[in-house]
């Protein structure tokens, strides 16, 4: 809202409170619930004739009960073998694993015959409960604070040439812990009920400054910008993660806890320059045809620290820390006494590269443009908090071009008005990050590795189309359509895979040289396809503007697993659900704006009218860790949005 004509004010604020769709029978709550709150101000101000200032301040929160996963199966063959595994002690003697931990007996299977029906039991509870409700073992949360202010400030130094400077400062605290095996045994509890409410899991400041000329030439023909960028990312606090995982004891008493403590920074630098030039400053017979091109180069330094162990609570307070987590414990006997500094480790890693894009566009009217371009991108690597080996505690950069070609038009035929884009590309996608477990042999060391040596390629056509028979009806829709396959996909892994050669799960697994080439890409629909119609009733301005807006969406099913498929080539299962299911939904809105005359919007809406029950995301770990869960997606919801402006 204007306050003067030099200076401007707006205001935004939203809220939102939703109930959980997913009852957790254990705690009496709902999880998946939605409560946040954000407020946005922004000030624009023009001291003098020439030069502007925009000072835009945001606050927002939010706080869950967290996400409810369903669980689907245990792998009880992958509990009973770890039971049983042999553990050498001395003289050529070993003992099952089982027998030595009460934490991995499983079953039972480490001291006499296995008896699986605690965990057949918990699936079979959980089926009679349904998808909408849960029993989880740990009181998950997640809660959300975070803040920023930014300023803009415009100079114009004459009618063809701006000075432009962009500051920003913000901060983000995040606390959260999700039970993932969705039952009350601790089998892969992300976070405890606790210890993780005691400091956050993501506590970082962030500042950004960048200084840019922008200019004009050749009667307009000609823009360019030149700049340069900084960005630095860096703790604010204490950041502290809990985890338990694969304790065979039926609740969390007497179970390992595995703590870390991590920081990280993040630094980055950028000189860029990229402009436009329309021929017609050459040639009338040029006019419409554009060149656009853009050269940016970077360094990026990512460095961090690391510690994490693993203890358990003792009865009048206080840790026996047994081991850290990526190194074991020379006396395991005895307490680690000092875990914080003992299992302490930190790295560098300094990268650069030069991103750029050019590009060839014409328009032979206004209403139509036909373009190609190519562009190269660059994705700075990072700190593996997780590391087992010196060599896997940073990881490299990854980079993709993509050439793309596309035809943009908007048309009027017959007094229908209408649009049609299309496009097509090709991603050449190189040093692809990909996140695996790992596992030192030396030292007992559990953790990740993050892969970067991958290769592929990524083609795809995307179509976009709209008509308005009448001037009351809208229809349209939108399609896209992926194919992706890796080049090369071949790594050595510490612990073990089946890889492409594998044809069932008696297979050996692949160490050295392990072949994945044959995978699917993770979270790529080959069809996503979307139509919807809006239609809108004539009504006398005074009244306000009433629509109805009717929406279907289709999204194929897609791999969520890099190195997994959910079944062996003979059929038998490998990692179950990785593969998820295709869905489409189907929504309505009505919409009111200006009701009555007033400021105020007013809009009721229906999401997956037909209650369509589909997974959004599967643990992946049925294998590895021995259980699978699942997370749905949203019910069918009924819902009402008010919207009040303020000026304009």
């Amino acid at each position: 809202m204007p306050v003067s004509d030099r200076v401007r004010l707006r205001l935004v604020g939203a809220s939102r409170d939703r109930n959980g769709f997913t009852y957790d029978t254990n705690w009496n709550k709902d999880r998946d619930d939605q409560h946040w709150r954000m407020a946005r101000v922004g000030l624009w101000i023009e001291p003098v004739e020439g030069v502007t200032n925009y000072t835009l301040a945001y606050y927002g929160t939010s706080h869950s009960n967290g996400t409810g996963s369903i669980a689907k199966d245990f792998n009880t063959n992958y509990f009973i073998g770890l039971a049983r595994r042999p553990v050498p002690i001395g003289g050529g003697v070993t003992v099952p694993l089982g027998a030595i931990s009460p934490n991995f007996n499983f079953c039972g299977a480490g001291t006499g015959p296995a008896d699986c029906s605690l965990y057949t039991n918990l699936i079979a509870d959980q089926e009679k409960r349904g998808i909408r409700k849960t029993a989880h073992g740990l009181d998950s949360f997640a809660k959300l604070e975070s803040w920023s202010i930014s300023n803009t400030t415009d100079i114009e130094l004459s009618s063809t040439l701006t000075l432009r400077n962009i500051f920003s400062y913000s901060e983000l605290r995040s606390d959260y812990a999700n039970d993932q095996d969705g039952t009350t045994v601790p089998i892969y509890d992300n976070g405890n009920t606790e210890l993780s409410r005691t400091a956050p899991r993501d506590w970082y400041k962030q500042v950004t400054e960048e200084l840019q000329v922008q200019g004009t030439g050749l009667n307009d023909k000609l823009t360019y910008t030149v700049g340069g960028f900084y960005f630095k990312q860096s703790p604010r606090g204490t950041m502290r993660y809990f985890s338990t995982n694969v304790c065979a004891r039926p609740t969390l008493a007497g179970c390992g806890i595995g703590q870390s403590e991590i920081g990280i920074t993040n630094e980055s630098k950028a000189l860029y320059a990229q402009g436009s030039l329309d021929f017609g400053a050459f040639s009338p017979s040029l006019d419409r045809l554009r060149l656009t091109a853009g050269y940016r180069y970077t360094w990026d330094t990512v460095g961090g620290t690391a510690t994490a162990w693993n203890f358990t609570p003792l009865p009048g307070g206080g840790q026996f820390v047994s081991s850290c987590s990526w190194k074991s414990n020379p006396n395991p006997s005895q307490s680690i006494a000092d875990p914080r500094n003992t299992c302490l480790f930190g790295a560098e890693l300094k990268s650069s590269s030069p991103n750029w894009t050019i590009g060839l566009d014409y328009r032979p009217n206004d209403n139509i443009m036909v373009y190609g371009k190519a562009t190269r991108g660059y994705k700075a690597g990072g700190f593996n908090t997780f590391a087992v080996f010196d060599s896997t505690r940073t990881f490299g950069p990854e980079t993709v071009t993509d050439y793309e070609l596309g035809f943009k038009s908007d048309f009027n035929a017959g007094g229908m008005r209408g649009r049609f884009n299309v496009n097509g590309f090709w991603l050449d996608y190189k040093n692809i990050q990909r996140a695996a477990g790992d596992f030192n042999r030396a030292t007992g060391g559990n953790g990740a590795v993050t892969l970067n040596n991958a290769s592929a390629t990524i083609k795809g056509v995307e179509v976009e189309a709209m008509i308005q028979p009448t001037e009351n009806i809208e229809l349209g829709g939108n399609y896209s359509h992926l194919n992706a396959k890796y080049k090369s996909f071949v790594f050595d892994s510490s612990s073990g895979v089946w890889d492409c050669t594998a044809q069932s799960i008696t297979s050996p697994k692949a160490f050295a040289g392990a072949d994945m080439t044959c995978r699917p890409l993770q979270y790529l629909s080959p069809n996503i396809v979307s139509v919807y119609g809006r239609f809108s009733l004539p009504m006398a301005d005074d009244v306000g503007k009433l629509s109805l807006l009717l929406s279907y969406n289709w999204t194929d099913a897609q791999p969520t697993a890099p190195f997994s498929t959910e079944f062996f080539p003979d059929g038998t299962v490998n990692e179950p659900g990785v593969l998820l299911p295709s869905y489409g939904l189907l929504n309505a809105t009505i919409d009111w704006k200006g009701v009555l005359g007033s400021p105020v919007d007013l809009s009721l809406f229906a999401t997956n009218i037909t209650k369509k029950n589909y997974i959004i995301s599967n643990t992946g770990i049925y294998q590895t860790i021995g259980a699978q869960s699942v997370i749905y997606g949203e019910p069918r919801m009924f819902g009402l949005r008010l919207r009040y402006s303020f000026g304009n």
